[in-house]
C-alpha cells in the first residue's frame, strides 16, 4: 500500500508506517557500504562496495563450517550416487 502511494521518486520518511517500524526495530542496516563518516571511510582504506563484497564473500567461503549431515542423509546420498554411477556406466557401455 505504502509503496504504491509513495511511488517512484518518493520517499518513506514522512509515512506513519516508517516511524512505527523504526520504533519496533523493523528496519535493516546493510552490512555492505559506508554507514559512517567520510573520514572513517577514508581511514578504512576507501574500499568501494564491490571490493568490500568480494572480501566478505572470500571470508564467508573460507570460514564456513557446514553442519554435518545425519547418518540417514549420508546413506541416502550414497544410494543416489550409486544409482547415478550405475546409470552412467550403462550408458557408456
Amino acid at each position: 500500500d505504502v509503496i504504491q502511494r509513495v511511488g517512484p521518486g518518493g520517499h518513506f520518511l514522512g509515512e506513519k508506517s516508517t516511524l512505527t517500524n523504526m520504533r519496533s526495530g523493523e528496519w535493516l542496516l546493510p552490512r555492505l557500504g559506508v554507514h559512517g563518516t567520510q573520514e572513517s571511510w577514508e581511514m578504512s582504506g576507501k574500499k568501494n562496495i564491490l571490493e568490500e563484497a568480494r572480501e566478505k564473500v572470500e571470508h564467508l567461503l573460507s570460514t564456513h563450517k557446514p553442519l554435518p549431515l545425519s547418518d540417514e542423509v549420508e546413506k541416502e546420498l550414497d544410494k543416489i550416487q550409486k544409482r547415478a554411477n550405475q546409470s552412467s556406466e550403462q550408458r557408456n557401455s
